[in-house]
């Protein structure tokens, strides 16, 4: 089997032999900018070839579909994409009555690692409840105190304090005043 090779000499000789009337700077400019959009050859070939045969279409409709893709292709009746897609939505299975649907998530499911990982270094960082107690968790797991929880994560020592107790199953040990202070190193370091 041959390899396909671009041909936009070619392929602009012919749709300007097809359709006198264009202009080669305009053909050679929406093959170039299909290549620029990414369209692979045998697409931009194809396509170049059906506005060529359409006595009604010209090159500046290719450049109309590569900025708004979703727009139907030149010479189909709306008709005929409704009919389309009522044959495709026929040919869906159908679903059960006993199916139940999957339940929405809210936004309190989602966890956004980075905005965790901001927030547990000490960032002001908008938090949703969940990720509130994933920064908590990585903070405790670098060696982390409820005032290191609250500190960085802008709480209060309460809930700081029932973060701890929530992730580690025991209340936290507060040591004498005259200890020694355990500071936590940097999560950068800690990777």
């Amino acid at each position: 089997m041959s390899e396909i090779k671009p041909a936009i000499p070619e392929l602009t000789a012919l749709a300007l032999a097809t359709r006198p009337g264009w202009t080669e700077t305009a053909v050679t400019g929406a093959i170039l900018a299909a290549k620029t959009a990414g369209w692979s050859w045998p697409r931009t070939l194809t396509r170049m070839a059906r506005l060529a045969a359409d006595p009604d279409a010209e090159p500046q409709q290719m450049l109309d579909e590569l900025r708004d893709p979703l727009k139907r292709a030149a010479g189909t009746p709306p008709e005929t994409v409704h009919e389309r897609v009522a044959g495709l939505r026929a040919q869906l299975p159908q679903r059960s009555t006993e199916e139940r649907p999957m339940p929405r998530l809210g936004p309190d499911h989602l966890v956004d690692e980075v905005a965790v990982f901001r927030a547990a270094s000490g960032e002001p960082v908008p938090l949703t409840r969940r990720e509130r107690a994933e920064a908590a968790r990585v903070i405790i797991a670098a060696g982390g105190t409820p005032w290191e929880i609250a500190k960085r994560l802008r709480t209060s020592g309460t809930r700081a304090n029932q973060l701890y107790e929530a992730i580690t199953g025991e209340p936290f040990r507060y040591r004498s005043k005259h200890a020694t202070r355990v500071y936590l190193m940097p999560l950068e370091a800690a990777a």
